[in-house]
């Protein structure tokens, strides 16, 4: 595979968003050219796979509306979008894959005798006041057993094997699938969050894969003490097996190369 892919001319969100999709690229041995690729969108950029242009919509709000007469993948991708030319891709989850590799290896989700309740999110931005207001909560009802303070990156994803659920927040909106949140589902951990209505590549959807709350958040205690260690466990296997499914860098480049091949038909 053959890719012209934008290179770094100092574009907004190129360290998130166009660096996860070229470290997918790069992880699976494509023959990558950087070019200066201009586009009018903060939130679209465009490269080249082999002959075919695509797009990547990494916007977190907001339905796709503008006519594409190439194929767009489209980050955060709802349930109620469908548009013709406009396929689901995963959020940005990780960075380096070969520690993703290592990771998956040495962290072991397990809840039976885990009393710690995380919530390990930074209240800013949209999520201030919801997330603030969550961790107020969290920590009045469970004190000791509440766990908020910020850790490190390999801290975060080491605390995996130490709690008993990690509640997630999530940032431009309350319906979204947030990086940790899915970095945690990666890694065969239970979540909780409001509903998440986004679709992966090919087209898998998120049910049973994290517990459910409401967006007013007043049910968050009950749905954590009523879930058992069975259930906990199950929920994380089925999450570890969809991001496994759908969004590691093998995965990824398989569902573009679907969709081109479906485009052309």
């Amino acid at each position: 595979m053959k890719v012209l892919f934008p290179a770094d001319t100092g574009q907004r969100y190129y360290d998130i968003h166009f660096r996860s999709v070229l470290n997918v690229f790069q992880y699976c041995g494509a023959d990558i050219t950087l070019d200066e690729i201009s586009t009018n969108a903060d939130l679209l950029f465009f490269c080249r796979i082999d002959d075919r242009w695509i797009g990547f919509d990494f916007s977190d709000a907001g339905l796709w509306r503008a006519p594409s007469s190439v194929p767009i993948f489209k980050l955060h991708h709802r349930r109620d979008e469908r548009f013709a030319n406009v396929y689901p891709f995963s959020p940005v989850s990780f960075y380096d894959w070969e520690q993703f590799d290592l990771l998956r290896r040495q962290v072991v989700y397990d809840p039976a005798g885990r009393t710690t309740i995380a919530m390990r999110q930074r209240p800013y931005g949209n999520a201030e006041r919801r997330r603030s207001d969550v961790m107020a909560r969290l920590s009045a009802v469970y004190g000791q057993r509440f766990a908020g303070s910020q850790l490190s990156q390999p801290e975060f994803w080491r605390d995996v094997g130490k709690v008993r659920l990690s509640v997630c927040v999530p940032g431009q909106n309350n319906n979204m699938l947030d990086r940790g949140q899915l970095q945690y589902m990666a890694l065969g951990a239970a979540t909780v969050s409001p509903q998440l209505p986004e679709i992966l590549p090919f087209w898998e959807v998120l049910d049973g894969c994290y517990l459910p709350c409401s967006d007013s958040y007043d049910d968050l205690c009950s749905v954590i003490d009523g879930t058992d260690d069975d259930t906990l466990r199950e929920i994380g296997r089925k999450a570890a097996a969809l991001f496994a499914r759908t969004s590691t860098p093998e995965r990824l480049v398989e569902w573009i190369d679907r969709c081109l091949r479906q485009a052309q038909a």
